[in-house]
């Protein structure tokens, strides 16, 4: 199932209340921006829970995806959504 909209808001909301899900190693270098109010918010955590809200795993056996897996999935199910990096 696609990540919709619906599944990257409940996730923003969830980083937003101290809930990074199976991510507690942040990226660190890439942001996803709230199309709400344009703050970015850490890319693994946002991802990670808008996945596991759309019903997929974030998993690869017992390899969590990677931050470069977690953005491709992004940029696919919602091109729109801003994805900021950092060096």
């Amino acid at each position: 199932m696609p990540i919709t909209l619906v599944h990257l808001r409940g996730a923003l909301d969830r980083v937003r209340r101290g809930d990074l899900g199976t991510f507690k190693d942040q990226s660190l270098n890439r942001y996803v921006v709230d199309p709400r109010d344009d703050e970015p918010w850490d890319l693994k955590p946002v991802v990670g829970l808008a996945l596991e809200l759309a019903g997929e795993p974030v998993m690869w056996g017992q390899v969590r995806l990677t931050s470069d897996n977690l953005q491709s999935r992004l940029r696919k199910d919602l091109p729109e959504i801003k994805v900021l990096t950092f060096q």
